[in-house]
């Protein structure tokens, strides 16, 4: 007796029916991954753009009382840093320049929060590359979280009410690029004057 090698065909059907569908749930799920925001996308997201900026009560690397609250009335440039993040030490020396250029009008006030490190090496760092504006301690990472923040450098931009406005997740370009953005919304919030 001779066995026939092909299926037979209630099986060809059965496997026919189970393929299509299949193959219609992978294309599916190819279609999602491919018209979805990459990773980097979504991390450029933050729900605090246009609401009130958290609290940050703490002390500054010099010892003084800090609270964000006390800042309200003026501009405020908020931005995480860490010592041992190369795009920090690339940026600052723009953020040194964009502090003497408003330290002296007192219209904005640059705020720097301590990301993932330890306090002497931010005060060796300040000591050896200048910056002497108010640097807070991130209180074991409760501040970024309140800020949502993954990576540092992050930068917040707030308004004399205490309202987030924008967001910079990347090292700023420079100072003037701080500048023009509280220019812009300034202009936005309030008109131009």
């Amino acid at each position: 007796m001779v066995e026939s090698l092909a299926a037979p065909p209630r099986t060809r059907r059965a496997a026919f029916f189970v393929a299509v569908p299949l193959a219609l749930v992978m294309l599916l799920l190819i279609a999602v991954l491919i018209t979805r925001k990459s990773a980097a996308d979504r991390g450029d997201f933050n729900p605090l753009v246009n609401k009130a900026a958290p609290a940050i009560v703490g002390t500054t690397l010099d010892g003084q009382p800090f609270d964000l609250d006390r800042l309200r009335g003026k501009w405020v440039v908020l931005n995480f840093f860490a010592t041992w993040c190369v795009p920090c030490q690339q940026e600052h020396p723009d953020l040194v320049s964009f502090d003497r250029r408003h330290s002296q009008a007192g219209d904005v006030q640059l705020v720097s929060v301590v990301f993932n490190d330890e306090v002497e090496n931010v005060r060796d760092f300040y000591a050896k590359n200048g910056g002497s504006w108010p640097v807070v301690s991130g209180e074991l990472g409760r501040t970024a979280l309140d800020y949502s923040v993954v990576r540092a450098p992050d930068t917040y931009i707030i308004d004399p009410l205490g309202i987030v406005r924008d967001r910079i997740p990347r090292p700023v370009q420079n100072a003037d690029e701080i500048d023009q953005r509280i220019t812009e919304l300034s202009n936005q919030l309030y008109g131009s004057s």
